[in-house]
């Protein structure tokens, strides 16, 4: 029987992270499309730099770029965020067939089957959105990454809400969920780049009346600092990227002469973001003490997480890694989901037989 691969993805706002085989990818959920007019990546494929080209089903006429380094490459780069649908663009899809690339490549058969386990926002569980999503999941390619080409076979997939992916990661090892997850109560603060997700689930089930999704993640939060920021700088144009450029020292840089910093800014917009949340979770959640466990992750948590313990001491638990948290909740469904897929195979065999 064929060999039957899992691959992980999680779609977020800001990073597309991967998974497959131990192997992970963390890139800017950002793609750029090579010009015809220029070289843009002659003598980077073998370099340091981390960008790659994209031929997705023989379509030479639309090469696209990415990867970590995409934007010291092209200036073609154009995210993919999005909390309207992001489903139906065009560079949504190009985002996930260079993603299923750059897993595909950590393979070395030239054409390989795989299951895909992913997740969405909660709030798109069920909906149209679901629908165009798998559908786009779900088909068969042929993509050519940096002249090496892999045929994908896609033989099932997964969708859960994302927040979920991150509470298998905790409470399940070896195709079993612990029995403690499924008699408790748990909440995941999901601080992601588009969007920020409370989610509750009881006996595996999601609470709807005790969760909730602020279409406002980190991306907004540096938009509020890079306002300061632009104010300072007499008016510059200071973009959420430089700001999230600067975190570790809370420094921007403007340009060659002008550094400015931002950390009396982070701290003023950090405690109104705490307050919206915390107001929103005590509102919708109820009795903290209700929760089992309250679990933080996403890209956001390492920056949030001492602010929401400050004012809420041995309240949350932060995730380790917590960037990876999802995908690798979606590697342990694939496997399940694997298992089904060739148990199905081997039946079908023995009935040929």
């Amino acid at each position: 029987m064929t060999n039957i691969h899992v691959m992980a993805l999680d779609f977020g706002n800001g990073f597309v992270k991967g998974r497959i085989n131990d192997e992970n990818f963390v890139v800017p959920s950002r793609i750029g499309y090579k010009s015809n007019n220029d070289k843009q990546l002659e003598g980077f494929i073998n370099s340091e730099i981390d960008v790659s080209e994209f031929v997705i089903n023989d379509d030479y006429e639309n090469v696209i770029l990415f990867g970590k380094d995409l934007d010291k490459t092209t200036s073609t780069g154009k995210d993919t965020a999005s909390t309207n649908n992001r489903y139906i663009y065009q560079s949504f899809e190009d985002l996930v067939e260079c993603s299923i690339g750059l897993l595909a490549r950590e393979l070395p058969e030239e054409e390989i089957d795989v299951v895909i386990a992913t997740g969405m926002p909660s709030n798109e569980i069920d909906s149209k959105s679901q629908a165009q999503f798998e559908e786009i999941l779900r088909r068969n390619r042929s993509i050519t990454i940096d002249g090496i080409t892999k045929v994908v076979n896609v033989q099932d997939i997964k969708i859960i809400a994302q927040p979920m992916g991150t509470l298998l990661d905790l409470h399940m090892e070896n195709g079993k969920v612990f029995k403690s997850f499924t008699e408790g109560k748990y909440s995941v603060l999901d601080f992601g780049s588009g969007t920020t997700i409370i989610d509750t689930y009881q006996n595996l089930k999601r609470v709807e009346e005790e969760s909730f999704v602020i279409n406002k993640g980190m991306i907004d939060f540096y938009k509020r600092i890079a306002t300061h920021v632009s104010k300072e700088a007499d008016g510059a144009s200071i973009t959420p990227r430089m700001i999230e450029e600067g975190m570790e020292y809370k420094q921007c840089k403007v340009n060659s002469r002008l550094t400015v910093d931002f950390v009396d800014y982070f701290i003023e917009e950090q405690e109104k973001i705490i307050q919206e949340v915390m107001s929103r979770f005590e509102t919708v959640v109820g009795n903290i003490n209700s929760i089992d466990r309250i679990i933080v992750t996403g890209g956001g948590s390492a920056i949030h997480f001492d602010s929401l313990s400050y004012y809420y001491p041995d309240v949350f638990e932060k995730v380790e890694n917590s960037q990876l948290s999802n995908v690798r909740g979606y590697e342990k469904l694939g496997e399940l989901l694997k298992d089904k897929v060739e148990q199905e195979v081997d039946r079908f065999e023995q009935t040929r037989n």
